[in-house]
């Protein structure tokens, strides 16, 4: 399959590309470097969605069946005092997004894949599972936060775009380098970046890593910092540009879709280094790309930060939600906690966070929609447009502050923003009748929960009473709340 994640192997195999790196050792270098400003601490980005297996503490047999707490505790505990230790500071970023950004049947394939594997070694063999199929037990992303925020770790919850929100907080915030292992860093092409999936704390007391040198890639290349946008294009690092569009590309610009990802990137960094790229109207048009010109416009903007990408101050810089309980009247229906008194206060806060929720209702291809109702029925329209929900201004805020600082689970923001919930893949037999599903099993579970959520008793109750003295009361259609759950 062909996808940007190449990149971060050629930069590997590359001489001088990856260098094992003492994280202990490198700051008293980097101290003589660093302003007052930051108490001579090296500020590090953690991306936490490639350490976690590091984080549970290395390797533990029994993750298999559902986790060992308390020593992956004393693991998180143990890395911390090393980070503190060594004069780091470091901001743990959690995954709090519905990812419709990003690539993920690959992901999703591989943790089937490794789910097979690890049932059938049980099964046949009765001993557990080997390191190689590790997969991270359902619970690890809140038992994490929860430790880290606990032993005073600055935690942060993503909300629309988790790469790139990190690397705006790395650059608003003048941090030293970020630790993750995802394309993305590179074409940011920062200032230190490091390798949070080879983290390891030796019982030396070393933090070892890995450190990856950009600039390798770019001389090895021929290239500019400025060319890394359209390689990534070109290699399909983002959702606007599907694998069928990118194959093709690839037929006319005579590149080989499959085979050698090495001389395929060399291939794509020859044609953009022959290309103008001041432009990129330009660029579409020296390639005679124009029959994908908008996906790949789209894609470009996206890396480079312009375009309506520019204007997108991650972290709580949404739009207006849009949905409003209204009864048969048309007359909007007041929360229960909503008084008179605190209307406008309610108003006022949500004046003020009016671009909370992004815009974009389409997700990301490839994700399997089991959207039910508070009812229990399938997703449909069946509102026919009498009830738009509204949040009041206080939860709007209360969530995202909430959400940002890692203190809430993510699922409840986005559930409260965009109706919507990704449902985690978990460690159970696809093959197996005996039993359904667990998300189908909990689905009745969660509909309860929707609807404590949403405060759909209280709605439904104060619409009868406003409908009672109405002659079409019985055909009146009742509040409801469609969620779409993905998994």
């Amino acid at each position: 399959m062909i996808n940007a994640t190449d990149l971060h192997a050629f930069l590997g195999k590359i001489d001088g590309g990856s260098v094992a790196v003492d994280l202990l050792k490198i700051v008293p270098a980097a101290n003589g470097k660093k302003q007052k400003s930051n108490n001579g601490k090296l500020r590090l980005a953690l991306d936490m969605e490639d350490c976690l297996d590091r984080f549970y503490g290395g390797y533990y047999s029994d993750w298999a069946c559902g986790g060992q707490w308390n020593r992956a505790y004393q693991f998180v505990q143990l890395l911390a005092n090393a980070f503190s230790s060594a004069q780091i500071e470091i901001i743990a970023f959690f995954d709090g997004t519905l990812r419709e950004n990003k690539r993920l049947d690959g992901e999703r394939s591989d943790f089937r894949q490794k789910t097979i594997s690890v049932l059938k070694h049980i099964r046949m063999i009765g001993t557990p599972p080997p390191k190689i199929w590790w997969l991270p037990p359902s619970g690890l992303r809140t038992c994490l936060r929860n430790a880290m925020r606990n032993i005073n770790i600055q935690v942060v919850q993503t909300i629309q775009d988790h790469t790139m929100e990190v690397i705006e907080y790395f650059h608003e915030h003048r941090l030293d380098g970020i630790l993750g292992v995802h394309p993305d860093y590179i074409v940011a092409n920062c200032s230190r970046y490091f390798s949070s999936h080879d983290i390891r704390l030796s019982y030396k007391g070393s933090l070892e890593t890995k450190e990856y040198h950009v600039s390798k890639l770019l001389s090895t290349l021929s290239l500019t910092a400025d060319h890394l946008p359209f390689v990534a294009v070109l290699l399909g690092g983002y959702v606007a540009i599907d694998e069928t569009q990118l194959k093709a590309i690839y037929g006319k610009l005579n590149v080989e879709a499959g085979g050698d990802f090495e001389a395929r990137i060399r291939k794509i960094a020859e044609i953009v280094r022959n290309s103008p790229t001041n432009d990129t109207n330009e660029f579409i048009k020296h390639l005679k790309l124009e029959d994908h010109a908008a996906a790949i416009t789209e894609s470009v903007e996206y890396y480079q930060r312009k375009g309506k990408f520019s204007v997108r101050k991650y972290l709580g810089n949404k739009k207006k939600i849009s949905f409003e309980v209204r009864a048969a009247d048309g007359d909007p229906v007041p929360m229960a906690s909503e008084t008179s008194e605190n209307d406008e206060v309610a108003k006022k806060i949500l004046s003020d966070v009016n671009n909370l929720v992004d815009e974009s209702e389409n997700y990301a291809n490839g994700k399997e929609s089991s959207g039910t109702n508070a009812g229990g029925t399938k997703e449909k329209t069946s509102t026919g447009g009498h009830f738009i929900y509204t949040l009041p201004g206080e939860v709007l805020k209360t969530s995202l502050n909430r959400h940002q600082r890692g203190m809430m689970d993510s699922r409840i923001y986005q559930l409260l923003t965009k109706k919507s919930i990704v449902l985690p893949q978990v460690l159970e037999d696809e093959q197996s009748r005996d039993v359904p599903s667990v998300h189908l099993f909990y689905r009745p579970a969660r509909q309860m929960i929707y609807a404590i959520l949403f405060n759909l008793y209280h709605q439904r109750y104060l619409c009868s009473k406003s409908n009672k003295n109405q002659t079409n009361a019985s055909s009146a259609p009742k509040p409801d709340v469609v969620v779409s759950e993905w998994i």
